[in-house]
């Protein structure tokens, strides 16, 4: 059997992605709203629906589709904060740097400023979400707990 193309897996990906997240960013809201104001559950599934299709463009136009993801996380954080993690605003911010620009690197305005490798960079972000996981665990865990 052919393994499939980096192209093919491209075009699964660009569509998985953005149902995924949206659907599971539906469920998540509508769970948090279960018994209560229809129109509150209505706004927050509607606006994990805006930043799921926004991830769509993600590879075309990152830098609207970050706008929208954090200008629609917001909203969500508002309307259901027990909904911790950003997902669609993750997917966003790994595809924001990634973007090509067309401007030369001497045209950037970082002057002399070194940047930190690749994968040393890769791996902080992953703590940095890591530790935000952590202490939302713990946050919902004493929740929990008292």
């Amino acid at each position: 059997m052919r393994s499939p193309s980096r192209r093919s897996l491209q075009r699964f990906a660009d569509f998985a992605i953005p149902w995924g997240i949206g659907l599971f960013m539906v469920l998540a809201v509508g769970e948090e709203y279960q018994g209560s104001s229809e129109a509150l559950r209505t706004l927050g599934q509607a606006l994990a629906l805006i930043q799921g299709a926004a991830l769509r463009w993600r590879r075309r136009r990152p830098e609207w589709v970050m706008a929208v993801t954090v200008v629609g996380g917001l909203g969500t954080q508002i309307l259901a904060p027990e909904v911790i993690v950003p997902f669609a605003g993750l997917f966003a911010v790994v595809a924001l740097p990634t973007a090509p620009v067309g401007m030369p690197e001497g045209d950037a305005g970082l002057g002399n400023v070194d940047l930190l490798p690749a994968g040393l960079a890769v791996a902080l972000m992953l703590a940095w979400i890591g530790a935000a996981f952590g202490g939302g665990l713990a946050l919902l865990r004493r929740r929990d707990v008292g």
